[in-house]
């Protein structure tokens, strides 16, 4: 016990190491401790001393009570470091609250006997956590010390020119990026704002019936107007950043006029460029290698015709010739592979363009229509956007505020300047389209819901909308179709013409092509009966063609090519049919 009345200082070396390390404490922290414990070493044997004699009245104290084992087992023990590294551990963990701490520790003291423990080694500092300040660094003034100082010096520079490169090219790519990103987040702006509209005329749709029809038809005109407005602005967006690049209609004198011509864009520039190279190197390497053959096949035959002793130099000639006729081969091999790429790439760009030029005319031909105001027909049908524009008539998406439901539009426009005859025969086509059309109940034919007069020179069907286009246009964007997606494609055709065939008075389609054979969630729909005939009462199924030169020149059977009267049958879709199976 006499070893709290030493007065020998603290040291490193005189420490618990083990205790210390309980604590985690690093050597520089010991450090610091040490030299505060150093200046402070009076202030340590003063809290010695008393924890010294603390100990001493405690241990006389229980001296006095009673000399037996059972007192000698109830002498109050030293705390050991594992316990100071707990009740430390705890008093991060719980602050003051010493009940919560004894039970963390689960130590056989008291709350008393840990909360003095915690004093005691607050006041030694061992709980001083603080960084000790870095190490002053020593002065030198040694050649070896500034050459050091100095390299390291250039060093930093050069780094920090470096660094100053690598923030500018950064800089430089941020502001594309960040531009690349302004232009996505119009797009993702204007398709979540079309969402969001959609949504909302979705859920306006199912209101309760309760609320006035008049107030919700006029709710639901206002989204549908939105919805449309925004789609058509993102339609036009995406048409002018592509028209750069995949082409635009460009006014070129001709005579003396201006008409509008398609001007391919910087895409096709570059990969035609990019083909004359190739095509030009191929040509130079093809001259090459016929040349080298020739001179191959000179050499050979003096070879081969000598009757004196062969040079042997002749020989290595010929074999280098041989080697530079290998190399030639493999050059052009390669050159062939890469003009199948830039083919390949024409390819794609080609279907690229042809969606493009789809969007560009349906753009331009909206700007240009007098129904781009989103107006309501009939009390009843809001014109969305516009789908296609034929000769003498204009499609539009359309939604039934009765039915609330996504419909096709089809306006029909008689010219003015047309004679009564013509009029009275475009008029009688629409009417037989009409009453063809709903007349018939087959999922594979597009079916017709309504038709209304506009004005004195137009009037307006409205259709089954089909979401997924046409097959002239799939087959245009990717030429080919898998043969299983083909099977199922004839299949639907062949049920649907074979449900016209079947009814009472069986329906001749009479223009069946890809263009009038429609997707709708992946399932087939005939469409466009303009043309059709029905045959009504008749022994041999045969009706007279009054429409002489109507139709499609490529899917017409050969009976209708001539300019005389003719009679067909229900058969005639037969030839359709097989046109259209070949083309797919």
């Amino acid at each position: 016990e006499n070893v709290f009345l030493q007065t020998k200082p603290l040291s490193l070396d005189t420490m618990d190491k083990p205790y210390f390390s309980q604590i985690n404490i690093d050597e520089r922290r010991l450090r610091l401790l040490e030299s505060r414990m150093t200046d402070n070493s009076s202030d340590s044997l003063d809290n010695s001393l008393s924890n010294h004699a603390d100990h001493m009245d405690t241990t006389s104290n229980s001296s006095f009570t009673s000399t037996t084992p059972s007192s000698d087992r109830r002498k109050k023990r030293n705390f050991t470091p594992q316990e100071d590294s707990l009740i430390i551990e705890g008093y991060h963990k719980f602050t003051d609250d010493w009940d919560k701490i004894l039970e963390y520790t689960k130590l056989e003291r008291t709350t008393k006997q840990i909360k003095s423990r915690f004093t005691r080694l607050k006041k030694t500092r061992l709980l001083d956590l603080e960084p000790p300040p870095p190490p002053k660094r020593q002065k030198t003034t040694d050649n070896s010390s500034i050459g050091t100082l100095e390299t390291e010096e250039q060093q930093k520079n050069e780094l920090q020119h470096a660094q100053n490169l690598l923030k500018k090219k950064d800089q430089e790519i941020s502001e594309l990026l960040l531009q690349n990103k302004q232009q996505k987040e119009k797009i993702t702006m204007l398709e979540r704002k079309a969402a969001q509209q959609q949504e909302q005329l979705e859920r306006q749709a199912e209101e309760p019936e309760n609320q006035s029809d008049a107030c919700i038809h006029d709710h639901i005109q206002k989204l549908v107007t939105k919805k449309a407005e925004s789609e058509y602005k993102l339609r036009r967006l995406q048409v002018w950043e592509n028209s750069s690049r995949l082409g635009k209609l460009v006014s070129k004198p001709r005579g003396h006029s201006l008409v509008e011509d398609w001007e391919d864009g910087f895409a096709f520039q570059e990969l035609e460029i990019k083909r004359k190279q190739v095509a030009t190197k191929k040509e130079k390497l093809e001259n090459k290698r016929k040349e080298l053959t020739r001179m191959k096949n000179s050499l050979k035959g003096k070879i081969t015709t000598s009757s004196v002793p062969i040079d042997q130099s002749l020989n290595q000639e010929y074999d280098q010739l041989l080697l530079s006729e290998e190399v030639l081969k493999h050059q052009i091999i390669i050159l062939k592979r890469e003009d199948n790429e830039l083919n390949q790439q024409l390819q794609h760009l080609l279907i690229e363009r042809n969606y493009h030029r789809k969007q560009y005319k349906l753009v331009h031909d909206q700007e240009k229509s007098q129904f781009n105001t989103h107006p309501l027909l009939n009390h009843r049908y809001i014109l969305e956007n516009l789908l296609g524009c034929g000769g003498f008539s204009e499609v539009y998406a359309a939604y039934d505020l009765l039915e609330h439901r996504t419909v096709a539009c089809k306006i029909h426009q008689l010219n003015s300047s047309w004679s009564k005859q013509k009029k009275d025969n475009y008029q009688k086509h629409a009417l037989r389209e009409h009453l063809i059309q709903k007349s018939i109940i087959c999922n594979r034919v597009v079916r017709l819901f309504d038709v209304f007069e506009l004005d004195n020179t137009s009037f307006c069907t409205i259709l089954e909308y089909c979401n997924d286009g046409d097959l002239d246009s799939r087959l245009k964007e990717r030429n080919k179709l898998p043969e299983k997606e083909t099977r199922c494609i004839i299949a639907q055709i062949l049920e649907g013409l074979l449900h016209l065939n079947k009814i009472e008075n069986p329906i001749i389609h009479y223009d069946l092509k890809p263009g009038n054979i429609l997707f709708h969630n992946g399932e087939v729909k005939i469409t466009d009966f303009g043309l059709s005939k029905i045959v009504e009462n008749s022994d041999d199924g045969m009706v007279e063609l009054t429409s002489q030169g109507a139709g499609t020149y490529g899917y017409l059977p050969p009976e209708c090519s001539g300019y005389s009267k003719s009679m067909i049958s229900s058969k005639v879709w037969f030839y359709l049919f097989v046109v259209v199976v070949l083309i797919l």
